[in-house]
């Protein structure tokens, strides 16, 4: 076990985890309101690697951010990864959240998806360019998870999936509360197009080679945020919530 203190704000209330008042601590601390979101949650070393010594993020994480990682799904309505993440790291299909995946050429040879018994949906949405062979020939996941085509228009002239498409086709779907999940190259971009709400962050208290950051933003799209909590365990991991400041131009296009 290990225990877990909130430092913001600055209650100091703490609970040991794993146990059945760890959760409804977290939960109570990643609860949000009714309106829809766009939720950032990812796993960092301090020098901002994604992952660790395997090539996955199971090296830098934790019980704490596993149910940490648990809480913000199940308050989410459709968790988005892209499908990079998917084949290298291999993805749990969430328990009442649906999954999505980011694919620009629908191909998930090699995919790493499971569904366990406990789940409510064995669907899993594949966002893809429309006229994309993903859009027109459908996708096979086999493992007896059902894949959904969501066809997203991309950008004039090419196969990119803008952030503000992606969001305004699972919100047509009714899926309002979104939690990104990356990996690096996904979350550059939701970052980027400032469609953001709020940042889930672990930071694990290791050193990991690491080529790039976490997520790459440029001056100009530099969001501004505030501190709306942090809490840290015993094993030197820190858990930290910001939120942005600004209005969100997704939500004013789709709410």
């Amino acid at each position: 076990m290990t225990q877990l203190t909130e430092l913001v704000p600055a209650t100091l209330d703490a609970v040991e985890v794993p146990s059945d008042e760890a959760s409804t601590f977290i939960t109570s601390r990643y609860a949000r309101d009714g309106a829809p979101y766009v939720r950032l949650n990812m796993i960092t070393s301090v020098n901002g690697a994604a992952a660790g010594a395997d090539g996955t993020s199971d090296t830098l994480t934790s019980r704490v951010d596993r149910t940490i990682l648990g809480a913000i799904r199940d308050d989410a309505d459709v968790v988005l990864v892209g499908a990079q993440s998917v084949r290298a790291e291999g993805y749990v299909l969430p328990r009442t959240a649906l999954l999505a995946v980011v694919t620009r050429s629908g191909s998930l040879g090699g995919h790493r998806l499971d569904a366990r018994d406990d789940i409510a949906h064995r669907r899993v949405l594949i966002v893809c360019p429309e006229g994309s062979p993903a859009d027109r020939e459908g996708v096979q996941l086999g493992a007896g998870i059902e894949a959904e085509v969501v066809p997203v228009a991309a950008l004039r002239g090419t196969d990119t999936l803008t952030p503000e498409a992606i969001v305004a086709a699972l919100r047509a779907r009714g899926l309002h509360r979104i939690v990104c999940e990356g990996g690096p190259a996904l979350a550059s971009q939701f970052v980027e197009a400032g469609v953001i709400d709020e940042y889930c962050l672990t930071v694990a208290p290791t050193v990991e080679a690491a080529s790039a950051p976490l997520f790459a933003v440029t001056a100009t799209a530099r969001p501004d945020t505030e501190v709306a909590g942090m809490l840290v365990d015993a094993a030197g991991f820190s858990y930290l919530r910001l939120r942005a400041l600004r209005a969100n131009p997704a939500h004013q296009a789709t709410t």
